[in-house]
């Protein structure tokens, strides 16, 4: 199994008249930040990963596993934040 980083962006935006901006659009980043969790698979077979091709479950997700469901199955081990990785 191999270590990975999955790193999650959020931008919170104000809309409105009184933001003030130097565009004048009246939209303004109110904050940000982002946050990086390490992640460790485990030593899958060529069976374990076609079983997981399989399931469709990859299909629509940006690092082709997702944590929260059958996905959550192939991780080994995590540094970091659940909810960073979901």
């Amino acid at each position: 199994g191999n270590w990975h980083e999955v790193h999650t962006g959020v931008a919170v935006y104000g809309v409105g008249a009184g933001m003030n901006t130097s565009s004048g659009d009246n939209v303004k980043c109110m904050f940000s930040f982002t946050d990086t969790a390490r992640v460790k698979f485990a030593t899958l077979s060529d069976k374990d990963i076609q079983s997981y091709v399989d399931s469709k479950e990859p299909m629509d997700k940006a690092g082709s596993y997702g944590i929260q469901g059958i996905g959550g199955q192939l991780v080994e081990s995590m540094v970091g934040d659940f909810f960073t990785v979901m």
